[in-house]
Formats: structure tokens, sequence, C-alpha cells
């Protein structure tokens, strides 16, 4: 949709604004929270792929919001690019959720094959909108698409019975979500209706947000407690080292100490997967 040549009157802009608020502030928050994210990702002492992919499942999920608006078609100039973008975004959405379900571990060997799949899926929708333009077999693919999705998880959520707090939030933030766009889907039929799947999305993405921030503090507790345990055992080793040696003009005593320094990282990318080791006390004499 392209902006109209016919001039519109202050009030029919003030009107435009006043309907597309509340969306421009979601549209906004979700984009700050992708953007904090992010930063959280990288800036961590090892790449965080949750936080990642959080990131860019709220950005581009604010973004495509945004493009949806009446008020972006009073601000942008009309061009066949961000026609073709507007359409195209919609299928870019979805990529960053199988991500994070599979960093976060709750898809399996067949669910991760399965993402890839998807991601094939929709990838090839996003660059035919953006080669040859909307097209509306192009919107009922994704509508299907979309639907499938969202069907599987919410029915392989709902079976699967957990005692992981993770999963079971995430379970009722996904339900939230589905039930939301569900609803905007069959209010299509209806002459006008508020659009409540950004406010499903806003509970979903809390939910995202909140099991990966838990998880992330999680591991850098495991990290610094580990950190703790190597300088303890760090100590104990150099208290082993005599304080002094014996003194003889016939031969000479050294010794040297050789930290395990690596071993920190290893337990961090395995988060504590794997036996402690304290380090290594060489002595040449």
């Amino acid at each position: 949709m392209y902006v109209s040549d016919l001039p519109l009157t202050a009030s029919q802009v003030l009107q435009t604004l006043h309907r597309d608020g509340p969306y421009l502030f979601l549209g906004a928050a979700f984009t700050s929270l992708g953007l904090a994210s992010a930063a959280f990702a990288f800036l961590d002492r090892k790449f965080n792929a949750i936080l990642f992919w959080l990131a860019l499942f709220a950005i581009l999920y604010g973004q495509r919001l945004w493009l949806q608006l009446g008020t972006f078609a009073l601000l942008v100039p009309a061009s066949e690019f961000f026609g073709r973008l507007r359409s195209a975004i919609n299928y870019l959405v979805p990529i960053p959720g199988f991500f994070y379900f599979d960093a976060a571990g709750f898809l399996g060997s067949l669910g991760s094959r399965l993402s890839r799949l998807l991601t094939v899926f929709f990838l090839s929708l996003f660059f035919a909108a953006m080669v040859a333009g909307p097209k509306d077999v192009f919107e009922l693919l994704n509508t299907v698409g979309v639907i499938a999705c969202l069907t599987v998880l919410l029915v392989q959520f709902v079976q699967q019975q957990s005692a992981d707090k993770d999963f079971v939030i995430i379970r009722r933030g996904l339900i939230a979500f589905v039930v939301c766009a569900f609803w905007d889907n069959l209010a299509q039929f209806f002459r006008y209706h508020p659009r409540i799947e950004p406010l499903g999305f806003a509970v979903f993405l809390g939910t995202l947000g909140y099991v990966a921030a838990k998880r992330t503090l999680h591991r850098d507790q495991q990290f610094n407690e580990i950190q703790k345990e190597l300088e303890i055992a760090r100590r104990i080793q150099t208290s082993i080292l005599p304080s002094a040696y014996p003194h003889s003009a016939y031969f000479q005593v050294a010794t040297r100490y050789v930290p395990m320094t690596s071993v920190a990282g290893d337990f961090y990318d395995f988060l504590v997967a794997n036996d402690s080791q304290a380090g290594l006390l060489v002595a040449d004499v």
C-alpha cells in the first residue's frame, strides 16, 4: 500500500496518529529491547546466542509493526522498494524465533532440523517478494506457514509435560500470542477492530526475555563460582611450594608453577559440563 496522492486534512492526520499511537509505542519498545539484548549478547564474556536471537526477533517484529501503520505511509514517500519491503518483512519475523527455541534447547534434534527447513522456506518468500513484489500467493503461503508453525508449537508445548520452569513460562507466553494472533486473523471479517496481536507478542516476548536473562545470570554465576574454586585451588597449590630453598655450593633448587588458565574458559563454554581440574604443578630441578 502506497501513500495516497489525495491531500489529507489535519483531522485525518491526527486521527491516524491517534489510532496508531499504541502501536508506535509498542514498536519502539520492541526495537529498544532488541537493541539492548543485542548489546548484552556481544558484550558478554562469550557470545550469547539466546540473547542474539531474542534481539533479532524483537527488532524485526517492531520494524514490521511500524511499516504496517498508516503513520509510516504519511512519513515515507511512496516508492516501490518500501512497498516490497513492507510486504517482505513479514516473512523474516518467524526465523529468529526458531533459532531462539533451538538455542534454548526446546526443539530437540528433529525440531532443529525442521526449523532450518522453515528458515529456508521463509527466506525464499522474502527474496521472492523483494524481487517480484507483493503477491497474494506469497501472503497465502506465509499465513499457512505461520499458522502451521504456531499450531505445532502450541500442541507440542501443551502436550509435553516438563518440570522445567522456563518451559512452563514460555508455554504461557506462546499461548497468549497464539490466541491473539488467531483472533486478529478471524477479526479481519469485521469492519474495524483493534489489533491485539502486538499485545500478545509483548507478553510472549516478555517470557522469552525473562528466560534469556535468567539463563544468562545463571551462567555468569556458574562462571564466577568456577573462578573462585580455581582461585582456591591456586592458593592451595602455591602453598605447597616451599617458601625457601636450601643453599649449597654444589647444586641449585628451582621450582616452576604453570596454572591451567584455559580451564575456566572450558568450564564456561560447557556450562560446568566437565569435571573440575584445578591446575598443574610442575617442579623442575
